[in-house]
């Protein structure tokens, strides 16, 4: 994340244009210690050898890898 210069002198609207931005990109940070829910986001893994893969469930839960 990359939050513009502070201006030199405090301003109240910078501070709420900065703490939105921060709220805004903390919500899409994994939290430790929580259930991870995935919905239509595809989740890509990379194996030892540098190959990436794409991770899939079908309906019945079969799990498959897919190069991506």
């Amino acid at each position: 994340m990359n939050l513009p210069r502070p201006p030199k002198a405090y301003d109240s609207d910078d501070q709420e244009r900065t703490r939105a931005a921060i709220n805004q990109a903390d919500a899409q940070n994994v939290k430790k210690n929580t259930d991870i829910e995935m919905g239509r986001a595809r989740i890509f893994m990379k194996s030892p050898n540098g190959l990436r893969w794409q991770l899939s469930v079908a309906d019945d839960g079969t799990l498959t890898a897919v190069p991506a």
